[in-house]
């Protein structure tokens, strides 16, 4: 039972819109920014990457406000890189940050498909806000995520579906929540793996990831078999959200 785990995933695609020839490129940029030693070979290559630096990232914020609670087990990252431009690698449908760096460079999943936002699909991520758009707008958006991960000694390779929605975005932080279903493992059918992301703008090119998880059985715990299921789900999220902060942190030397 305790090897669940491995077939619960907890991260966020974003919808790439770009010549074959831009995502070629990009996938040579993503070897430079992966050595060995953790840097680059240029800053304009990190740039091609994760996008360039945004000038309000190196303005102090005084106006941090307090995130919602986190989820049942969590774990936080303090990030040499600026708010903005972390949202908008993370959440916009220019970029190919989270579904080449980390989803199949990282974490190795093939067979991705993903739908847009519902709503709002081109300013979702954007540097600044638009001044035609509330900041209530962005709060519901949301988009359905599935993929392969890879088959394992234990398991073999297993299919999820992620369903995302922005459950808060201004500039002080921003939340995804997400749901995923991983029919194919053990007890499959019975749990869901809730997450939560939570990025927060700390000010001078830097941010703060916090990153939690818990499982909810919408029908009730199978028999003797939920407190395996958590304790799975938590190992293997943990294991994940390692990956993403050393993946983060290889890609781009410190502003």
């Amino acid at each position: 039972m305790r090897h669940l785990g491995i077939a619960i995933v907890h991260f966020f695609l974003v919808i790439p819109i770009f010549s074959s020839e831009d995502i070629k490129q990009r996938r040579i940029v993503n070897e430079i920014c992966s050595r060995a030693d953790g840097s680059c070979f240029d800053e304009a290559s990190c740039d091609f990457v994760l996008g360039k630096k945004v000038n309000e990232d190196g303005e102090e914020n005084p106006n941090q406000s307090n995130p919602p609670d986190n989820l049942q087990y969590a774990i936080e990252f303090d990030l040499p890189v600026g708010f903005r431009r972390l949202r908008k690698a993370l959440l916009n449908e220019q970029s190919l940050f989270w579904t080449e760096t980390i989803l199949q460079n990282t974490l190795q999943y093939t067979e991705i498909s993903f739908s847009k936002w519902d709503r709002l699909d081109t300013q979702i991520g954007l540097e600044n806000i638009s001044s035609a758009v509330k900041e209530i707008d962005y709060i519901g958006a949301s988009k359905t995520t599935n993929y392969l991960m890879p088959e394992s000694i234990l398991i073999k390779a297993n299919k999820a579906i992620e369903h995302a929605v922005i459950s808060a975005y201004n500039s002080n932080f921003f939340v995804l929540k997400k749901s995923t279903v991983t029919p194919d493992v053990p007890f499959g059918s019975r749990f869901v793996a809730l997450s939560q992301i939570v990025v927060v703008n700390t000010g001078k090119n830097s941010c703060r990831m916090i990153c939690s998880v818990e499982a909810d059985f919408p029908n009730g715990e199978p028999l003797g078999a939920g407190r395996s299921i958590r304790y799975a789900m938590k190992k293997a999220a943990m294991t994940t959200y390692e990956k993403i902060r050393d993946t983060i942190l290889d890609t781009c030397p410190a502003e």
